[in-house]
């Protein structure tokens, strides 16, 4: 009975705290900066690295260009899902498989830049 007195307490200051705060006071930041808000952190921002976690990818997806992308497909329902089969250009304008498919040559797009700004 006790704890559901205290969360029936939690959820109206919950509540209260949402209808206090005016809605343009939400927002964390403007048009150039990125807010992602996780129940985890991230344990690396290096997507290479053995162990990197979940929400260092979800990070890391947002923050670089990747050579390739899956499509996308819309659901029946009105929402968008992933389409491992259709792999889309992204970085690369183009790719082709080389050395009897052991290896791919992908062509990058002209105003592509690395995090050094290097072309």
């Amino acid at each position: 009975m006790k704890n559901t007195a205290s969360f029936k307490w939690y959820l109206c200051f919950i509540l209260a705290a949402a209808i206090a705060v005016p809605s343009h006071a939400l927002a964390a930041g403007n048009k150039t900066t990125l807010v992602i808000v996780s129940a985890a952190g991230p344990n690396s921002l290096d997507i290479q690295r053995s162990g990197t976690n979940r929400p260092s990818y979800q990070i890391a997806v947002n923050m670089y260009g990747r050579l390739v992308t899956f499509g996308i497909t819309k659901q029946a329902d009105g929402g968008y899902k992933y389409d491992s089969t259709t792999i889309k250009p992204e970085l690369a304008t183009s790719w082709e498989t080389v050395d009897d498919g052991k290896a791919m040559i992908f062509h990058l797009r002209k105003d592509a830049t690395f995090g050094t700004q290097a072309r």
